[in-house]
């Protein structure tokens, strides 16, 4: 069975006519949203290009100047800060191991600080010498036996000076103790 539809020519004028009225509906509206669109860019970029005009390159060399004035002062206050640093770190080992005899011998080390290491030569043997200094309090025998200890526990170490001072009242004795430990430097 064939089913055929005829369509008078009066018909096809009217459905091509209705065609082109949805496709120009669909155009126009296509056309209307990128003409908004097109709009808000317009908008947007007016409001960009008022805000470059109001930083103008006076205002920009004038921020710089200031930026480099605050890069001079910071870089003066990081120089004064490395001069306040020790200029070495005291060996982990070191410090722990100085601790651990102050514990022992029942004294607290207050301060331990160095200077820069030196290079050394004993009897032809290059070496490094790391100078520390150490304030403790305790008791006075604790301190001395503390002093004792740090020659068994530093082997290459020299104990320089002891400045002991015993307070009176209540206060604890402290001590002042300057050592240098040498380490073997190598090739």
């Amino acid at each position: 069975m064939k089913l055929e539809v005829s369509i008078s020519r009066r018909s096809r004028y009217v459905l091509g006519a209705g065609a082109c009225i949805v496709a120009l509906a669909i155009i126009g509206t296509m056309y209307s949203r990128q003409t908004q669109e097109q709009d808000q860019l317009n908008k947007e970029l007016d409001a960009a290009q008022a805000r470059l005009a109001a930083v103008s390159s006076t205002t920009l060399s004038a921020r710089q100047s200031d930026l480099d004035a605050q890069l001079i002062s910071l870089q003066a206050d990081i120089e004064s800060f490395k001069s306040q640093l020790s200029p070495e770190v005291i060996s982990p080992d070191i410090s722990d191991a100085l601790f651990a005899t102050a514990r022992e011998k029942k004294v607290e080390i207050t301060s331990l600080s160095s200077n820069s290491r030196a290079n050394s030569e004993v009897e032809n043997v290059p070496g490094l010498i790391l100078p520390l200094t150490l304030s403790v309090k305790g008791n006075v025998p604790s301190m001395l036996s503390f002093v004792s200890e740090l020659g068994v526990k530093f082997p290459t170490g020299v104990v320089r000076a002891v400045d002991l001072t015993i307070h009176t009242g209540n206060v604890l004795p402290s001590a002042n103790i300057n050592l240098d430990i040498y380490a073997y430097k190598g090739d």
